[in-house]
């Protein structure tokens, strides 16, 4: 690894970048244009947030205000644990805990570095960590590993049983740092009295893990706070999603990304909460007006992802859909199975109960155990409750023109069932296209590329023509 890579802390330089980011969104047009020019890297990223002002400052105030929690948490006297977007921090935040998930930390390094994440991605190789594993915990996490960031006090990990490389990644860290490690477990059913009694044993175990660590016990007062928000935030996330089924769609194109990444990394929070409902007031604006969300002004086509998105410099993915006149209609990362939203079946979902500790502690293992990819695909793709059932249901509700997977070639899971998912989708008339590409890592494929591969499957498909 360079040594340059190693002069600046990466969370540190990251933490500057949002905040200086989140700055030039304070001031007027002009200002923003001077800034802009001395963000070359983000320049796009930066024209999509300010395209919608209140949400992208609150996006980048409220990311540059997550970093910064992970770089000063010990002088402030917090624990930092290592762990994964797969798993709701809405747990740490009521612990006290600092919750630092690698996969959007690789994100963002993506978006804000003009060389990416590909040094760090490539130093987890060279300290012995295998080649196939995926780009998304290699990238921030070779930061980590390299002594580029603050370290970290534990590690929480929630995919054995649905995700091998996400486990093994963790697994990993633990020993390279020589952290404490503590595994959610997951059987292959979702639910059921045994799956239930597993989930909420598995979960009460973590919380006295997490309390060992600390020395802290939970609060049930905190917890309360946090499933507070975390049910006005279910509430505004189903009225988004029940909105999308609207033709044309009035979500802005680049919505479902900050849905997602807001329950993620501030999910239980009143700063999660205060964003949802400034993207929901330009989302109702929209309707009152009858106009769709994205930018070409005209809906030509709906695409609905089934796996990952693509988080390149730039975010091209959502630049491309808009100058397609294409609708995002979602993606794996943002069906966190809210019982209200309008994709759930009865008894599918969670509702948030409140009543007493152990009722609230029986929601948040519910809540966990249906985290995004946790809930799909820890067994076939099509037994029950799994993968091919929520397309179903998505496709009879958003009425999609196509379907995309893509995703990294570390997600071995996925890679093992996408082709029979494909081939049943395209049976029952959703064309559906397979991109070959590592969303994190564009040495495997350019975007251009993949732009390309887009286009190709559209004009073949005379699909938004």
């Amino acid at each position: 690894m360079r040594q340059a890579l190693l002069e600046y802390d990466y969370d540190w330089n990251m933490q500057r970048v949002f905040d200086q980011g989140s700055r030039s969104l304070d001031g007027t047009r002009k200002e923003f244009e001077r800034a802009r020019s001395r963000f070359p890297t983000m320049g796009t990223v930066m024209d999509l947030f300010y395209q919608y002002e209140d949400v992208g400052r609150a996006m980048t105030k409220g990311s540059a205000k997550y970093i910064s929690n992970i770089v000063t948490a010990r002088q402030d006297g917090r624990k930092v644990a290592l762990t994964t977007f797969c798993m709701s921090p809405a747990l740490c935040y009521a612990m006290d805990v600092v919750p630092l998930l690698i996969e959007p930390i690789t994100a963002v390094g993506n978006l804000s570095r003009k060389y990416g994440m590909g040094e760090f991605m490539d130093y987890c190789l060279e300290i012995g960590f295998a080649e196939t594993a995926c780009s998304a915990q290699r990238g921030a996490m070779g930061a980590y590993l390299a002594g580029a960031a603050q370290k970290p006090d534990f590690v929480l990990c929630n995919m054995s049983g649905i995700c091998d490389t996400n486990t093994s990644a963790f697994a990993f860290a633990a020993e390279a740092l020589d952290l404490p490690l503590f595994q959610c477990n997951f059987p292959p059913e979702m639910r059921g009295e045994r799956a239930d009694a597993y989930h909420r044993s598995d979960y009460r175990a973590m919380i006295d893990f997490i309390a060992e660590q600390t020395g802290k016990p939970l609060d049930p007062a905190k917890l309360r706070g946090v499933l507070e928000e975390i049910q006005k935030q279910d509430e505004l996330i189903v009225e988004m999603q029940d909105y999308q089924r609207m033709i044309p769609s009035p979500i802005p194109t680049t919505f479902n990304l900050f849905m997602y990444l807001l329950r993620f990394l501030f999910g239980g929070t009143e700063d999660g909460t205060k964003t949802l409902e400034e993207m929901l007031k330009v989302i109702r604006k929209n309707v009152q007006e009858g106009r769709p969300g994205n930018r070409f002004g005209e809906e030509k086509a709906r695409a609905l992802f089934v796996y990952t998105d693509h988080y390149g410099g730039g975010l091209p993915l959502w630049n491309f859909l808009d100058s397609r006149g294409i609708t995002h209609l979602g993606c794996i990362a943002d069906r966190f199975y809210q019982q209200a939203a309008p994709y759930v079946r009865d008894g599918e979902g969670y509702t948030v109960d409140a009543t007493d500790l152990d009722s609230m502690i029986d929601t948040m293992a519910a809540l966990n155990c249906r985290m995004p990819m946790v809930k799909q695909i820890r067994g076939p793709y099509d037994a029950p409750d799994m993968w091919l059932e929520e397309i179903r249901a998505q496709r009879e509700l958003y009425n999609p023109d196509f379907a995309v997977y893509m995703g990294t070639p570390g997600c071995r899971n996925t890679w093992g069932m996408v082709k029979l998912l494909a081939k049943q989708l395209e049976k029952e008339g959703l064309p559906t296209l397979i991109i070959n590409a590592d969303v994190f890592d564009e040495r495997v494929e350019s975007w251009s590329m993949t732009q390309a591969r887009f286009e190709e499957f559209l004009d073949v498909r005379r699909i938004g023509i």
